[in-house]
């Protein structure tokens, strides 16, 4: 559900900025999906879009999402302008809020550190990074020396690049070791796994792990 969310906000933030790709302040966090929104509807890749590129962009977002388009596009002329795209964000994040706090009290909680029953961008800031932490320490126990590889600093930490190179080391293990599952994720068949391919990857080991249960 997170990724659908980025995704949309990503796309939503491109088709409402006239100027670079993403406007100040509406970057995606996770550069991965903004390089991809980029290459998606950059036809001539010069890193921002014009407006028949941008006319394109829209129509396709209506087209997939026409229900969540109208929503944000409050005055109803058929565009998305980042004041909607701030307003559908604030809204979100409201929502997202009032339900964590309802369905998860105590994890609400420990990410309200200062007790005052609402999430402050710095608290959430802090909420990331510690389950940033939590899956390095993961990735360590599970995959040491491809963790250890992947970091060129030894500062026992991964940034965007070592980040990168540590998934394809993962990515080139689970094809030796299984190249039949590789294949059947492989759908494009070129070799690699894209960002869909290896969602699609993670929703199978869910529902194979929720059988087992």
């Amino acid at each position: 559900m997170q990724i659908r969310v980025l995704f949309v906000t990503a796309t939503l933030a491109t088709l409402a900025s006239a100027q670079p790709l993403f406007a100040e302040g509406h970057e995606p966090r996770n550069e991965e999906r903004k390089k991809e929104r980029r290459e998606q509807f950059d036809a001539d890749q010069n890193g921002k879009l014009d407006q028949g590129e941008r006319e394109a962009a829209r129509a396709k977002f209506k087209e997939k999402h026409p229900k969540l388009f109208a929503k944000v596009d409050a005055d109803n002329d058929g565009k998305i302008t980042p004041a909607e795209v701030k307003a559908a964000r604030q809204h979100r994040l409201e929502e997202r809020e009032k339900k964590l706090k309802e369905e998860h009290p105590e994890r609400f909680a420990k990410i309200d550190t200062d007790g005052n029953g609402k999430i402050s961008p710095a608290e959430a800031k802090a909420a990331r990074q510690h389950r940033h932490e939590k899956r390095e320490e993961k990735q360590k126990e599970r995959h040491g020396e491809e963790f250890a590889a992947a970091d060129d600093d030894h500062d026992g930490h991964l940034d965007k690049e070592e980040r990168e190179d540590y998934r394809e080391l993962r990515e080139a293990e689970f094809k030796a070791k299984h190249p039949e599952k590789f294949d059947a994720l492989d759908k494009n068949d070129n070799g690699d796994l894209d960002r869909g391919e290896r969602k699609e990857g993670r929703r199978e080991r869910r529902e194979k792990k929720r059988g087992k249960d």
